[in-house]
């Protein structure tokens, strides 16, 4: 009879700890996983650019005003004026009939250099045309310089030359030749003509 009783009460805690088990399982297998939370999400989101944005107009940056800054005048302006208009002397021949004057204008002072621009007047097909010099050198000794071309029909120009002397207050709006050098014409970078010339200065309002 013990022995019967004994038994009994190993099937029941056997069959307690069954149901405890399946529960457990049960309960595991039931229970929904935990919510991952998430950050919200746009309705409308913007695309993302393709190329890097394009500079505004203010963002660039602007470019030189003109090609004049070229030319460097290397003297002291206080004892030499070489600014004025340059016209040459003598016969110029039919290569150089189109050339009337070159103009010499100071600017400027930038690191202890006086720069300025050269100004050439030409005529085309019987209209005068102004021409810029794009780079030179100008000095109480010498002048070298190099010009636009006027136009497709047009020529440029070049000009290598030595001060005669140094004050042009006597020869300023005279016969007088104050420069001498080799004025060379050239077609889109060609050397057309050259040719040697004496040059005066006429100075405007004197």
């Amino acid at each position: 009879m013990r022995r019967l009783i004994l038994q009994v009460i190993a099937m029941m805690i056997t069959f307690s700890a069954g149901l405890g088990i399946d529960g457990f399982v049960t309960t595991f297998k039931n229970t929904p996983p935990p919510v991952q939370k998430s950050e919200p999400v746009a309705l409308f989101q913007a695309p993302e650019p393709l190329c890097a944005a394009t500079p505004t107009v203010a963002d660039a940056t602007p470019a030189p005003a003109d090609e004049s800054t070229s030319i460097v005048f290397d003297y002291d302006f206080e004892k030499f004026a070489p600014e004025g208009t340059y016209l040459p002397m003598g016969f110029k021949g039919k290569d150089f009939s189109d050339f009337g004057s070159f103009s010499l204008n100071s600017g400027e002072i930038k690191d202890y250099l006086l720069t300025g621009y050269v100004d050439l007047e030409t005529k085309i097909n019987g209209s005068y045309e102004y021409q810029a010099g794009t780079f030179g050198l100008v000095t109480d000794r010498r002048i070298f310089w190099v010009s636009s071309q006027a136009s497709d029909i047009g020529f440029g120009y070049k000009f290598e030359g030595e001060f005669l002397f140094k004050n042009f207050e006597s020869a300023y709006n005279k016969n007088k030749a104050v420069l001498k050098g080799k004025l060379t014409k050239l077609k889109d970078g060609q050397k057309v003509a050259e040719k040697v010339f004496s040059f005066r200065i006429e100075i405007h309002g004197c």
